[in-house]
């Protein structure tokens, strides 16, 4: 069985100065269509896919970020929706939720490293994003999870 990476692309239109709460953060691209294959990216960038011990993933295990977006919380409730029918499924069992800025990825060496990965055509539309000038690289963030 392969690993099934979930997940979206959030953005805000608050800087991290300012206060945030429930309604701050909002889902804008699902990842799950454009991450269909779990591939050095997702080792480099999260740790999901294998241990490799040379690799030291700059996001892995971070959990949930403070007030995720409606869509985070919607697809949450349908993953404890499902364990709760499937008796033989945990989602605890597999890999758990991690998160982390545009504006860290940026600063990290990892943006290379990415780019004959799934994750290139993610990193592909958050530069959009930035380069209209809407939003800031801190105002964008992965939210990302994993199960087998």
């Amino acid at each position: 069985m392969g690993i099934d990476i979930e997940g979206w692309v959030e953005v805000t239109h608050k800087d991290q100065e300012e206060e945030q709460g429930d309604y701050s953060w909002r889902g804008l691209i699902a990842l799950s269509p454009l991450v269909d294959v779990c591939d050095e990216g997702s080792l480099l960038l999260f740790g999901i896919g294998g241990e490799n011990l040379e690799i030291d993933p700059i996001a892995k295990d971070r959990g949930l970020p403070n007030y995720p977006s409606g869509a985070v919380k919607s697809a949450i409730k349908e993953l404890k929706d499902f364990e709760t029918k499937e008796t033989n499924y945990s989602f605890d069992e597999n890999f758990g939720f991690t998160n982390i800025l545009y504006s860290e990825l940026l600063e990290s060496n990892v943006m290379d490293q990415l780019q004959n990965t799934q994750w290139a055509r993610v990193m592909r539309l958050i530069e959009v994003l930035t380069a209209t000038g809407r939003y800031k690289p801190d105002q964008i963030r992965l939210v990302v999870w994993a199960y087998i």
